[in-house]
């Protein structure tokens, strides 16, 4: 899932997302752009 670059576009489109990430490190940084 990276840095939630699809769930922040899927946000601005008003459409529902979901995701799986395993790197903890990139699910803060994900956590900290939503």
């Amino acid at each position: 899932m990276g840095v939630c670059t699809t769930r922040v576009a899927a946000l601005q489109v008003g459409r529902m997302f979901i995701g799986i990430e395993i790197e903890e490190e990139y699910h803060g940084m994900g956590k900290e752009r939503i």
